[in-house]
């Protein structure tokens, strides 16, 4: 059995390509902090076998934090934006804070019974 395990899921890229590549796997467990990519993917993946995908943070400790969702949500992140922050091409805004679940990676992994990793991916 082969095993992926990525954190920081997302919907940034390519949806299509992340899915072709959890098909590679016999077991595919995504993690994505961020509640609206999260829904976004949760739902495209309901239909794949062997794909679990967990609403959470990975850590090296079983928390709760603040997690601020920027309006170009590639930004958002467990640190704060100013209230205006710039990158290279626009303006981004804080446009909600939520309160989101961390978990230690490797308890977590006993907990669902992984036993092996084939490949990891941390984005």
């Amino acid at each position: 059995m082969t095993t992926c395990v990525y954190a920081g899921l997302g919907v940034h890229t390519s949806i299509s390509q992340k899915f072709s590549f959890m098909s590679q796997f016999d077991r595919f467990i995504g993690f994505e902090p961020n509640p609206y990519q999260y829904a976004k993917i949760k739902d495209k993946a309901s239909h794949m076998s062997g794909v679990e995908i967990y609403n959470v943070a990975v850590s090296d400790n079983d928390s709760n934090i603040e997690y601020y969702i920027a309006d170009d949500e590639v930004a958002s992140s467990v640190y704060p934006l100013n209230s205006k922050t710039k990158n290279a091409t626009k303006d981004m805004y804080i446009k909600d804070t939520v309160n989101i679940q961390c978990v230690h990676l490797g308890n977590f992994l006993k907990s669902i019974d992984v036993r092996a990793i084939d490949m990891y991916i941390s984005d």
